[in-house]
């Protein structure tokens, strides 16, 4: 199940367009490298990740890191009885083929690992039959190095100003686009090359999808062999179906997947439809690296797995 909330998720691909003016209490690390904070995640059979956080006064609730996703999200039934967040705006969220309008509720805070953010505006989207209590969106990957290593399970944060990148893989940009990162990878499609930029969305549980506008211009559905279709359920709690198209080979850096399933958009509302990207590598490629997010200085490196 793919929740992406705004534009955004898209926002990505969010809209919880408002800033959160939050204030980051951790202490200014001195040295260089050194972690402000380690913590594990788990990464689940949906592909993926899973922490425990504290909200407010209530502690081990369970959130996903999603980068396709530009704020922070509370599950409306968790916001309304388990936190009973008090509600004083509102915002749109566009979802992956929808929008609607959200409640939001201001001056909260929220603990991850032992870093604590006050002052954060808190979006409360009504999921259903959800394992999860919240979205952790890239809004928190601007202040921070995120480091997620996929070998050991764990997640390390760093300070933007101090941060220096010591391993030996070349700086990759990265475009932010309504919140969340974009970067620049090409694709095959038969025996013609494509470049274009792609969101990443560790919150997706698919490998790759294509824009609608993508899918159009290139004829995707009669240009590649289609080889099933998905369904899956957006953040505004729309079903949605998708053509599944056989990718030849797709290149990010210096990596290559061959043989590729894409789900092909033909949504007509929502982040899908945007033309800022083609569109989305989910956390079933991600997860095949090790990343290491510099979202502040708008890049990030990949490094290699060393558990296949």
């Amino acid at each position: 199940m793919k929740y992406i909330v705004s534009l955004l998720l898209i926002a990505t691909f969010l809209s919880c367009s408002t800033k959160n003016k939050s204030l980051i209490l951790t202490k200014a690390s001195k040295t260089v490298n050194k972690a402000l904070s380690t913590f594990p995640f788990e990464l689940r059979d949906d592909n993926q990740l899973y922490i425990k956080v504290k909200v407010n006064e209530i502690d081990s609730l369970i959130f996903i890191i999603d980068t396709g996703a530009s704020s922070y999200v509370v599950v409306d039934s968790i916001a309304r009885n388990k936190l009973k967040l008090k509600f004083d705006g509102e915002d749109i969220n566009v979802g992956a083929t929808s929008t609607s309008i959200v409640k939001s509720s201001s001056n909260n805070k929220i603990e991850i690992g032992n870093i604590n953010i006050k002052n954060l505006t808190l979006y409360s989207i009504p999921y259903e039959n959800v394992d999860f209590d919240g979205i952790i969106g890239c809004e928190f990957f601007i202040n921070y190095v995120v480091s997620i290593n996929y070998d050991r399970g764990t997640i390390k944060l760093y300070d933007p100003k101090t941060f220096k990148y010591s391993g030996n893989k070349r700086k990759i940009e990265v475009k932010m686009d309504e919140g969340v990162p974009l970067i620049k990878s090409s694709f095959m499609v038969k025996d013609s090359l494509f470049n274009g930029w792609f969101m990443l969305d560790t919150g997706a549980d698919d490998k790759v999808s294509f824009n609608t506008p993508a899918v159009k211009k290139l004829n995707l559905e009669e240009e590649l062999r289609i080889v099933g279709s998905s369904t899956s359920r957006d953040s505004n709690g729309e079903l949605y179906k998708s053509p599944l198209g056989l990718i030849k080979e797709i290149k990010i850096s210096n990596y290559s997947f061959y043989n590729v399933i894409a789900a092909l958009s033909n949504a007509q509302e929502g982040s899908q439809i945007s033309e800022e990207y083609v569109g989305a590598f989910g956390n079933v490629v991600l997860n095949k690296m090790n990343i290491i997010y510099d979202l502040a200085n708008d890049c990030l490196y990949l490094e290699p797995k060393f558990f296949q």
